[in-house]
């Protein structure tokens, strides 16, 4: 083969070659490395981009369940806690009630106790005064005006107008000595219901009884001997005490008394 068919046969060749790397750079599905690398690393950013969205899409729905319990469970805690504070002034009201109504119940068992006591007192004044001899009655009827009932009775014995004039009669029947033991004591209650009766209807006791003790030295100003009593002596028994001003102390009515 002569050069110049060498050089036709080399280009060929070349021609060929040339025609086939086209080919092969027009192949479908044929890139370069590079640009493949490109796209993987495009893929990658998208990837993680997508990736981060996702990231910063779940925190914010995170973020979003959180705020909404912890206001709910806020919300919760304020409604039991208003709850529970209702409840407890409820309760509070309650107790003050109930302290209430017994107070009030206690002051009228009081009263009622007092009434009672009262009642008691008069009840028995009165049976007291219903016993005596009709000759007693009638004095003591006709200085409390009037005893046909036990109101009546009731209304005499507490004016303490008349409280003087029941201790006189009293004194002189007890110094006389022809009273028995028994008529004397009924007296002697009656004065008491009468003079207790005195105090009580005043806001501030009127009157105070005397107190005299047995063996103490006979005292003219605060004491009356009976009529068979020496003129001088001690104290052998008190027979009805006497009673004096509670505020100045002066004496009203000085006690009876027996000496030795």
């Amino acid at each position: 083969m002569g050069i110049d068919e060498q050089i036709d046969e080399y280009f060929n060749k070349e021609e060929k070659l040339h025609r086939l790397r086209e080919k092969l750079f027009n192949l479908v599905g044929y890139r370069p490395k590079s640009d493949v690398e490109n796209e993987i690393s495009n893929l990658c950013q998208k990837h993680e981009q997508r990736v981060a969205e996702i990231n910063r899409q779940h925190e914010n729905e995170l973020q979003k369940l959180r705020e909404w319990h912890q206001t709910n469970l806020q919300q919760t805690k304020d409604q039991y806690e208003a709850q529970i504070n209702q409840k407890e002034n409820e309760l509070a009201e309650f107790r003050a009630a109930v302290n209430e109504k017994l107070e009030a119940a206690e002051r009228d068992r009081a009263e009622l106790n007092r009434w009672q006591s009262d009642y008691g007192d008069f009840e028995k004044a009165y049976a007291n005064f219903s016993a005596l001899s009709q000759k007693h009655k009638d004095a003591v009827a006709g200085i409390f005006g009037g005893s046909d009932t036990p109101i009546d009775f009731f209304c005499g014995g507490v004016q303490k107008g008349h409280l003087e004039q029941l201790w006189d009669y009293i004194s002189d029947e007890l110094n006389a000595g022809d009273i028995n033991e028994q008529e004397a004591t009924k007296l002697s209650q009656l004065f008491d219901f009468s003079f207790n009766a005195v105090n009580r209807s005043q806001r501030e006791p009127l009157f105070r009884r005397l107190n005299v003790n047995e063996q103490s030295a006979f005292d003219l100003d605060t004491m009356t001997r009976t009529s068979d009593s020496p003129q001088l002596g001690q104290v052998k028994r008190l027979v009805f005490a006497g009673f004096a001003h509670e505020v100045t102390g002066s004496v009203i009515k000085r006690s009876l008394v027996i000496l030795e």
